[in-house]
């Protein structure tokens, strides 16, 4: 891992004098320090109007226009579903949209975590697109080394302070892309989690390859059936040789579009996991329909248990 200088501590800040702006200094153009009509929107020049006949300056003369755009009409224009944006999962989190969230351990991982972890202890075990899973605090309780990947900052600073924990922060250079990405550290138990883009996390980064990873929704928030693939080689890079790999995953059979939680269905699964992985279906939970449920229509979850074929 390559880490630069800079460290906070929470609850301390770390600001320079040349980020900071003087209050009586106005904004260097109309718009900037302005909050649009939702959270996620941000600004982008125009060339006018129909009226202003391609002027590139506002009716004041001095500046260009500024219109903002949701990040849905941007991940339009990018030829991407809104769900696969960072900031559509940052928003809900803000709005405190997230019905994914469990208060309590999971079942399933109470019931198969010798199969997991091989009935071995200090394992590194890698959770991706964590959000503020208390599965997280069990893992490390029973000695193994977590590892977390989430895109939302609230998140992260949610999962240890709902949980009385404290904690560091690191800024560090990724290694695939370049970009920095904050890292933070409790400092009570073996759990560090990287605020960062999935796609961009490597082995290098986390310190070597991971003995086991419990994936509780990961996939289904990612539209597999565009990213799946590259979602699985991701995995599969992340995994050691002799590691397990537990997935849940939802199944049924109305029509949603994009909207997570994804329908995986036995052949998706086996198309976008059977090159690099042998599959072990461990259990399904058929739910009926439940309007007191926030997916009320009737689908089933399904946990399988891969593990990595040699290439």
């Amino acid at each position: 891992m390559h880490t630069k200088k800079k460290t906070r501590v929470w609850g301390k800040t770390n600001f320079t004098e040349k980020h900071k702006r003087k209050k009586n200094n106005p904004p260097p153009y109309p718009g900037e320090g302005r909050v649009g009509k939702t959270i996620n929107e941000r600004p982008q020049l125009t060339f006018g109007t129909s009226g202003d006949k391609g002027s590139l300056f506002s009716e004041r003369g001095c500046f260009p226009k500024v219109r903002f755009l949701s990040f849905a009409h941007r991940a339009k224009m990018a030829g991407k579903p809104e769900t696969a944006t960072a900031e559509y999962w940052t928003d809900r989190w803000k709005k405190g949209k997230t019905d994914w969230h469990r208060e309590e351990v999971h079942n399933i991982l109470f019931k198969y975590v010798d199969e997991l972890t091989g009935g071995r202890s200090n394992l590194r075990v890698f959770l991706p697109l964590c959000g503020k899973s208390v599965d997280m605090l069990w893992l490390a309780d029973q000695g193994h080394n977590v590892v977390g990947v989430e895109l939302a900052k609230q998140a992260i600073e949610s999962f240890f302070t709902e949980n009385n924990l404290t904690f560091k922060v690191e800024s560090v250079k990724m290694t695939a892309s370049g970009e920095p990405a904050e890292v933070y550290k409790c400092n009570e138990k073996n759990i560090t989690i990287f605020c960062c883009d999935l796609y961009t996390f490597e082995e290098e980064d986390a310190g070597g390859k991971f003995d086991a990873i419990w994936d509780r929704g990961s996939l289904s928030a990612i539209v597999p059936s565009a990213n799946g693939k590259r979602y699985t080689k991701k995995m599969h890079s992340l995994l050691a040789s002799d590691g397990n790999y537990m997935l849940e995953s939802h199944y049924y059979e109305i029509d949603r579009g994009n909207r997570p939680p994804a329908s995986i269905s036995n052949e998706l699964r086996n198309e976008i996991y059977g090159e690099d992985f042998t599959i072990k279906e461990l259990y399904v939970d058929r739910l009926g329909e439940d309007p007191n449920r926030s997916l009320s229509f009737a689908l089933d979850l399904h946990y399988h248990m891969f593990k990595p074929k040699e290439n």
